[in-house]
């Protein structure tokens, strides 16, 4: 996306440090920081929120679900 965390940061009114903890693990972002940074991504919050290869499993279980 070529988004730095400055950019993320100041786009999301919030501080850019937050935005490496979040990105590094050791954040907490309240529901309404995971809001907004998902609005300028473009992702759901759920995006966010689960690890990749949980979101790689359920649209293989979908898949063979809608078969």
């Amino acid at each position: 996306m070529g988004l730095s965390q400055e950019k993320l940061a100041l786009q999301a009114g919030i501080d850019r440090t937050l935005v490496s903890k979040i990105e590094r693990g050791l954040g907490n972002p309240t529901l309404v920081v995971l809001d907004k940074v998902s609005s300028i991504l473009g992702v759901g919050i759920c995006d966010l929120l689960c690890p990749p290869i949980d979101r790689y499993h359920s649209k293989q279980v979908n898949k063979l679900t809608d078969q």
